[in-house]
């Protein structure tokens, strides 16, 4: 019984001082349905993966079109075009299936909370729950009388919650807004935050406990599924709290609702910051436990290939090898994904890797002589060129762990973190370690025989 093993709150740990008792009853209300629409958030111009990809290759297109005119490509072009293309639609259709596979566990959530319901119709229409538990399944009942309390106390306390024009005024107010909602261990945001950390802290370590406990390779192997079902149910859990208290949020303050969208992206950082600090180091424990099998065949590969220059990979063109020991930024924007608890954070590691691999092209190129235009008509990269790159990148990085980070990055992500660059990204990323890892497997089963 995974959840029986609890720990004591520590007080500097978590987010709202509280004893033993951490599920702060609030109120009492009837079970109602899901929130739904009451609760808000930005509306956000969404852009589908096979759109983006559409953009980037008519980009694709128009540069290659305008470098045949000057005479600077070589007569298989179209040919090159076309391979860039279709990667780029490949990395789409992996993403696009990203999606619909996010979508269709969701609406299987749903569905069982719904169930769930059904069956406590019988037993009580009433019952007690703390303000974590109102904000986690979004219920709106439960909901509308928590955001009550928050409005209660604030009018005690005299916190204004006014709408700001926007820019950096909006920022400032905004902050000052955040700050009187968790820098108050007595406010109910802060006291809710406080109660979902300690909830998620106590949840995850009794899995490391089991971890720890397998000793050995039979008992690892027995304690694989249970584990990874759980994580898979807590990363759900505190992916949807996150999402429901940011909606929260912008219901409460109008000043998060910005309509110059300033404050969207500066409130969701700050508030990734804040909450995942005093657990996320031991979910990652129990992610590398989940994921050994890559792990493993991911240090075999670091173990061989760790130290290769950028000439042992074939697939790199050599006009993007770069001298000595290149792409050092982009090494560096990968390894500092492991270094914060901020998934927020870690998306914007995520997009730098890619951005820095052509700021590393077009820098080495203007340092070389060449034109500005040149400079850039080099860093153009397509798919089929940024992903023998990332293979060098992520190998140079050395870091087994990066295979757990990104497989968390998609577990705690929402289906707009998917959209736009960040999903580009972390699908470029993850392609990057299938191809590692299938082709080491391949290795090893060429290696073993029959």
């Amino acid at each position: 019984n995974f959840s029986s093993y609890t720990l004591p709150r520590n007080t500097s740990t978590f987010n709202s001082p509280h004893s033993a008792n951490h599920q702060s009853a609030y109120f009492s209300a009837p079970v109602g349905a899901n929130l739904g629409g009451t609760m808000s958030s930005p509306v956000v111009l969404k852009v589908s993966p096979m759109e983006q990809a559409q953009q980037k290759n008519v980009a694709l297109a128009a540069h290659y079109e305008r470098r045949a005119q000057q005479g600077r490509v070589n007569p298989r072009w179209r040919l090159d075009l076309a391979r860039a293309q279709e990667e780029n639609m490949n990395i789409a259709r992996e993403l696009e299936k990203t999606l619909a596979k996010k979508s269709e566990l969701r609406k299987q959530r749903l569905e069982q909370e719904r169930l769930e319901l059904e069956e406590q119709g019988d037993e009580s229409t009433e019952r007690t729950v703390g303000a974590y538990e109102a904000i986690l399944y979004a219920k709106e009942v439960h909901v509308k009388k928590f955001m009550m309390s928050v409005k209660e106390y604030d009018t005690q306390h005299r916190m204004g919650n006014d709408a700001d024009v926007g820019g950096q005024a909006s920022i400032n107010k905004m902050e000052s807004v955040f700050a009187s909602c968790f820098d108050d261990s007595s406010h109910p945001i802060s006291t809710a935050l406080g109660d979902a950390q300690y909830n998620f802290y106590n949840r995850i370590v009794p899995l490391n406990k089991k971890i720890y406990m397998a000793n050995t390779k039979e008992a690892k192997e027995a304690l694989h599924d249970g584990v990874e079902s759980e994580v898979e149910a807590i990363t759900s859990d505190i992916s949807d709290f996150v999402d429901n208290l940011t909606k929260v949020l912008y219901n409460l303050y109008p000043v998060f609702r910005a309509e110059d969208g300033s404050v969207s992206k500066v409130l969701k950082t700050k508030l990734s910051e804040l909450f995942y600090k005093p657990f996320l180091a031991q979910l990652m424990e129990t992610y590398n436990f989940v994921h050994e099998d890559d792990l493993s065949v991911f240090r075999e590969y670091i173990t061989q290939h760790g130290r290769d220059d950028i000439a042992s990979f074939p697939d790199i063109k050599r006009k993007y090898h770069l001298g000595e020991a290149p792409y050092q930024a982009a090494i560096q924007s990968l390894l500092a994904i492991t270094e914060t608890c901020s998934p927020v954070a870690k998306f914007k590691l995520l997009v730098s890797f890619a951005e820095t691999i052509t700021h590393c092209v077009r820098d080495f190129y203007l340092q070389s002589g060449a034109t500005e235009e040149e400079a850039n008509d080099m860093a153009g990269l397509g798919a089929d060129d940024l992903m023998p790159i990332s293979i060098y990148v992520v190998t140079r990085a050395a870091k087994p762990q990066l295979v757990s980070e990104i497989q968390f990055l998609y577990d705690v992500s929402q289906d707009d973190d998917l959209h736009g660059q960040e999903g580009y990204c972390l699908a470029t990323v993850q392609s990057t370690f299938s191809n590692i890892i299938s082709r080491k497997r391949s290795e090893q089963t060429a290696f073993s025989g029959p």
